[in-house]
């Protein structure tokens, strides 16, 4: 190869059968040639960009790069298919190895775009490179996570393609068409800069919102991969978006515990249960997420955490959690109590924690219990019958004194009214009432005699069905 043509610089094909060149000559003459390394024949001449350049990985396509544009080329054809305007020189333009992106290095900060796929079919349009592109610090990050899904390379359609949408809609129209384009193709960043192209009004909030989610689910994907820089990039545009508050103080939170030094870890704890509290002030109610993210694992034995988590639960799954502990009565009633505070008008609950109480012995408030349970919802007769073993519980457990002789007897009388009532509900199961061990202190009293001869025939058919064989 004569030494002149490759001038600037040379790169090989990731198979290492073709080699690129650059020549001496000042853009726009520069060229760069295409060879074939093992014979040194020519294959094509790109005319344009050449201060610096570099193969994609299917050994194809080919990018070229000045100071002020950017080529894209395939290597057999001397038309490239893609030209783009710099704002800032590009140099050491490297693709990832699936070819979806590119990056480079603008002054100290090596830049990263998201390439869509080329349409070797049509030729596209010039357009400018934003400002707004997603940096990183060191080359480290860059090997870890090569793209983001937020590159400000604007691909427009071809140019007669463009021509129909603009004849065919609206400016504004047109905008929401690419900005569904670049969204779909994970190009974030393009589909920001269209959403601020948009005017004011419900379709950009809307677009907003969307986009702000968008960035948000990108930022717990870098989360997931260990790239905490590129995370926060996204949370700062999410925020820029509207993004919801609560959202971004978990993330906070969970940045805060990624980043802590080990001597650090106690002082971050606490800034991230802050955080947490923040969120749930704030509105946050995804319980599930602060409970099964891994990075909030450190945070679950902290009594702060558990409250946090407790907050946002809803009363379905606090009585859920409620009924589990049920060999844990006191743990129940306190989850209960959680759940009175967010529908202080819930009957079931009120049972379960009366329930509870009865467990414990708690047999006042047992009773208080039950007693607005069959308030609220008076025609459940197993209420009614929960309430007549709290009455006669509460009625064994008194001192057998003069002075309490006449709570003993009060205990007795509403436990039988209650049975009463359980029985004009639709209480059946007379075997039970009449061997269950909580009404033992009733069962001797003249009045559930009188209960008994009562509903006579009701026992009998119930003896019937018992020894029936």
């Amino acid at each position: 190869m004569n030494a002149r043509s490759l001038g600037l610089w040379v790169a090989f094909s990731p198979d290492s059968k073709t080699l690129a060149s650059a020549s001496s000559e000042w853009f726009p003459r520069s060229s760069v040639k295409v060879w074939e390394a093992a014979t040194g024949a020519e294959i094509t001449t790109f005319r344009g960009a050449a201060q610096s350049g570099a193969f994609g990985s299917d050994g194809k396509t080919f990018v070229c790069c000045s100071n002020t544009e950017v080529q894209v080329w395939n290597r057999s054809d001397p038309i490239p298919l893609a030209t783009f305007r710099l704002t800032n020189s590009l140099s050491l333009p490297a693709f990832q190895r699936d070819g979806k992106h590119l990056a480079g290095v603008q002054g100290s900060h090596i830049v990263l775009w998201s390439l869509p796929q080329v349409d070797l079919t049509s030729q596209l349009t010039w357009c400018d490179l934003s400002e707004d592109t997603c940096r990183f610090p060191s080359a480290a990050l860059l090997l870890k996570h090569l793209g983001d899904g937020s590159a400000p390379f604007l691909f427009l359609p071809a140019r007669s393609h463009l021509a129909d949408l603009k004849r065919s809609q609206t400016e504004e129209r047109l905008h929401e068409v690419l900005l569904s384009r670049y969204r779909r193709a994970g190009n974030l960043c393009a589909a920001g800069l269209l959403c601020r192209a948009l005017s004011p009004g419900p379709d950009r909030l809307r677009w907003e919102k969307v986009l702000a989610v968008d960035r948000c689910q990108a930022a717990e994907s870098a989360l997931r991969d260990g790239l905490d820089s590129l995370a926060e990039y996204h949370l700062e545009q999410a925020r820029q978006l509207g993004a919801d508050q609560s959202t971004l103080l978990v993330y906070q939170a969970i940045l805060c515990l990624r980043r802590a030094k080990p001597d650090e870890q106690q002082g971050a704890h606490r800034r991230a249960l802050g955080l947490l509290e923040s969120a749930a002030d704030r509105g946050f109610s995804d319980w599930e997420k602060l409970e099964q993210d891994s990075e909030l694992l450190s945070l679950r034995a902290d009594p702060r955490f558990r409250e946090v988590v407790e907050r946002l639960l809803p009363v379905e799954e606090l009585v859920r959690r409620g009924k589990l502990k049920s060999t844990q009565p006191a743990e129940s009633i306190r989850l209960y109590t959680r759940a009175l505070k967010k529908t202080p008008e819930d009957a079931i609950v009120y049972e379960l924690r009366g329930l509870a109480h009865i467990r414990l012995k708690q047999l006042d408030e047992a009773v208080a219990d039950l007693q607005r349970a069959v308030s609220l919802q008076p025609r459940q007769p197993q209420r009614y019958y929960d309430l007549a073993r709290g009455y006669t519980l509460r009625a064994a457990s008194r001192p057998r004194t003069a002075a309490a002789e006449a709570d003993h007897e009060q205990d007795i009388e509403r436990a039988i009214n209650a049975l009463e009532q359980a029985v004009q509900q639709g209480w059946k199961n007379w075997e039970h009432l009449r061997t269950d061990p909580d009404l033992t202190a009733v069962r001797g009293h003249p009045r559930f005699h009188a209960f008994l001869q009562k509903h006579k025939q009701s026992l009998q058919a119930a003896d019937g069905k018992i020894r029936k064989p």
